[in-house]
């Protein structure tokens, strides 16, 4: 049985990443998400929640999974953090490598309401926005995002580098 999506994917871009946001594929709809990811360019998918469904139905695809599960309703661990800091840096290296076509990088946890939402929001301060309003931007295109620890949490994120950022 094919299980329905709650949500709709979702996009955000800033000055240097383009992302998608999604709630977990499974076994009978993958293929849905691999499409969507094709169609924007997209080589990197990041799974923040427990393992429910074969990698492999993405790496035969082209596509490469990056494992950064943690609790959900958490914060990521430092390790998280910096795992998810290199994808975001080579992310950055493959736009520099063709300027004209700006990478993309799929990310979901179960429902994308929670840890899906801290990693794209800590991308967004990371480039420069500040903690408020790119909570504001991911809570503008998925509605409930981000509890109350996560919050906090990302209140008081500081970026570890400097940079501009323009969001989209």
């Amino acid at each position: 049985m094919d299980r329905e999506r709650s949500h709709i994917e979702s996009y955000i871009e800033s000055s240097t990443h383009r992302f998608i946001l999604f709630d977990e594929p499974n076994q009978d709809n993958y293929m849905n998400f691999v499409e969507i990811m094709k169609k924007n360019n997209c080589v990197n998918l990041v799974r923040a929640c427990e393992i429910n469904y074969d990698a492999n139905l993405f790496t035969q695809q082209g596509i490469t999974v990056h494992e950064m599960a943690f609790r959900d309703g958490g914060i990521p661990s430092p390790e998280i953090i910096d795992k998810w800091l290199k994808v975001l840096k080579q992310s950055y290296t493959q736009n520099n490598e063709k300027p004209d076509i700006k990478t993309t990088i799929a990310i979901h946890c179960v429902a994308g309401l929670g840890r899906t939402p801290v990693l794209v929001t800590i991308a967004l301060i990371e480039d420069g926005g500040k903690p408020l309003q790119s909570i504001g931007l991911i809570r503008d295109i998925r509605k409930g995002a981000i509890n109350k620890p996560q919050l906090e949490f990302l209140k008081k994120y500081k970026p570890t580098a400097k940079k501009s950022c323009i969001i989209m």
